[in-house]
Parts: structure tokens; sequence; C-alpha cells
């Protein structure tokens, strides 16, 4: 608490979703934070007692709001005053301060968390240190979402290293690591070896295994429109997309699914592992929908290799021939050869067709 102001972090995703969230939960609970004091944006308690206070949100790593209301169906986009974000702008909350790091379809740095390191800065001088369970929690996702600054999947930018190398050399480790994270007597922590703790835990098959086909669509969901008002959704996964259609109630569930969120077409990105090589990742597009056309003008829209997709380098592959069309449910499988375009690059190719 500043002065007359409290801040108040809010997660925006249901409590129930939490659990699948592993490489956060281990990352928090290892910097010192209770998982189980956590406020989530379904705490209709909470939200309405903030309702109930002056308000400004500030909305963190996206730039709309993931629900436009609460229980009591109050709009709490009013309340938005800024945005820090690295995904494409969607053109909502016109009226707020933004700091938007998205430039001619790419992001301009690899994790919004350098976005948060770098507003602390100003507030540095020489002999300050920063809290270690900060310094850990801005670090570990930095390098989760640059894939340790691997400069061949085109994530990490020169931004992003100088907010690592600001962390590492601001912060008194051992008052939070143990011996194991440390790989020199200079006592900053091995970043690979934070990196492979946090990926392990992210890609861990029996976990994939263990869910449900909904739970790996809902795990990390985001809805678009199109600019012809076609609405869509992208879940990105971590398993082979065959994988997925093996899960029982993949039919049902992904025709459920779509109707429920009213989408004319689902997207599920995958992107897997070759083995114990994190530099050979492999990804893969599964198209879905109950309209035949939408499907093929999707796919041909993706394939056309003189458009404006040419760049992702989209195949299609060749069991798309072999297999039996599910009844109401029309899907093409691809395969993506730019393996550094993530969803935060397709999702505003999508929104153009």
């Amino acid at each position: 608490q500043l002065s007359n102001t409290t801040y108040i972090p809010i997660l925006p995703i249901s409590s129930s979703e939490m659990k699948f969230r592993r490489d956060a939960t281990i990352l928090l609970q290892q910097c010192g934070v209770d998982i189980h004091k956590l406020i989530f944006l379904d705490n209709n308690v909470v939200v309405n007692l903030l309702l109930q206070r002056p308000l400004s949100i500030t909305l963190v790593d996206h730039n709309k709001l993931a629900f436009a209301s609460s229980s009591k169906n109050q709009d709490l986009s009013q309340y938005v005053v800024e945005i820090l974000d690295h995904h494409a702008d969607e053109g909502a909350h016109s009226h707020c301060q933004k700091n938007i790091a998205f430039h001619n379809g790419y992001a301009t740095v690899g994790s919004c968390c350098t976005l948060v390191g770098e507003r602390l800065v100003p507030l540095l001088k020489p002999s300050h240190t920063i809290d270690p369970g900060l310094s850990l929690s801005l670090l570990g996702t930095i390098l989760l979402d640059t894939a340790n600054m691997n400069f061949n999947t085109n994530r990490g930018t020169p931004r992003d290293q100088q907010l690592i190398d600001l962390l590492l050399n601001h912060t008194v480790w051992t008052n939070l690591l143990p011996s194991k994270y440390f790989s020199s007597s200079d006592k900053k922590p091995c970043l690979d070896y934070i990196f492979q703790w946090l990926q392990n835990a992210k890609f861990d098959v029996d976990f994939w295994s263990e869910m449900t086909f909904l739970e790996c669509l809902e795990l990390d969901y985001k809805e678009y429109t199109t600019s012809y008002s076609l609405r869509f959704g992208i879940s990105s996964i971590l398993i082979p997309t065959a994988q997925l259609e093996k899960k029982e109630g993949f039919i049902e569930g992904a025709t459920e699914f779509m109707k429920m969120n009213n989408l004319q077409f689902l997207v599920i990105m995958s992107l897997v592992l070759n083995g114990n090589n994190n530099d050979s990742p492999k990804r893969e597009l599964l198209i879905l929908s109950q309209n035949k056309k939408v499907l093929e003008d999707v796919a041909n829209f993706l394939l056309d290799s003189h458009g404006d997709t040419s760049f992702l380098q989209i195949i299609e592959k060749v069991d798309n021939a072999d297999t039996p069309p599910y009844k109401n449910l029309f899907l093409k499988r691809l395969e993506q050869g730019n393996l550094s375009a993530s969803r935060k690059v397709i999702a505003p190719i999508f929104t153009k067709f």
C-alpha cells in the first residue's frame, strides 16, 4: 500500500484453472507466495467489494478485459486505466494509457514480465537490491517466455536480456534459492537450471495425459473475431494433435465447445519438443469447424504461399486424406515450419481472414 492507494493483484482466470498452471504454481511457491491466498476474477465477493470503491484497473499481458462484468453484470471495462502488454492491440479500452510492445506483426519483447521489470529501473540506485521473490518471479517467466533466450526461436530480444542482467546483478539470490540453483561461485543462479525446472513442469507428459480433452482446450485459450465478424478461438497445447484426437470425447467435446462459445472455427496450436532436444521443437495446427466451406476457406488462407500467411510456412499433413470425416465436424491437420510464430503472431493474421 502506497499513500491512500491499495494495489491488489487479481488473476484473470478462474480459481479452478490454477491447478493446471503447474509451471506458475511451482514458481510462485519457490518465490514464497501462498497460492491459496491468490485472488481470482471469479471471486465475486472481492470483485463486488472493489466495485463499491474508487477503482482503477491495469491489464497486464493482455489488452482486453477477460471478463466484461461481475456476477451482477456490472461493467468493469470503464475502470481500465492502463495496459501493459506485448500482444497485438485488439482495440479495446481506447480511453486508457497503453504500453503495448507489439509492432509490424511481432512482439518487441519476448515476455510481458520484461515490461513490468523495466519499471524498476528508474527506482534503482547502485546500492539497491530487488526483493528475491520478485526477481525470481520475473526471471523465471522471462526464461520460459523466451525459451531461455534461445535466439534460434526468435523469441528473446535485447530488452529481455537487459532485464535478465538487471535482475541477476541487483538481487541477493542466496536469501531465496538453495545451493542446487547455483552453478558457480558468483552467487548468481544457473539460468539453464531454472529454465529446465519450469519447462519440465510445463511439458510434463503424465500431466497432459491425465487431462481431459476439454481441460486441454481450456488451459490456454483465447477468442478473437475476423474482419468479416467470424468468431473463432485458439487453444495452445503442448502435446501432439494426434494424441489430443485420441482423448475420450474428442468429437463430442469439440462440437459442444464450439457451440458453447459460438465459434465458427477453432484453431488448436500444438508445440512439442522432440525428445530432449529443446532446439528442435515441432509446431502443428488443427483447424476444426462444423461448416465445411469455412474450414476449407481458412485452410486455403493459411496455405496460400503468396499471401499474408506465407511466412508461417504452413503445409498440409499427409494424413488428412487418410482420415474418414467425423459426423458434423470437419478438420484440417497442418504443420507450421516457422517455429518462432507463436499465438501472439498468428492470431492477428487470422483476424484478417
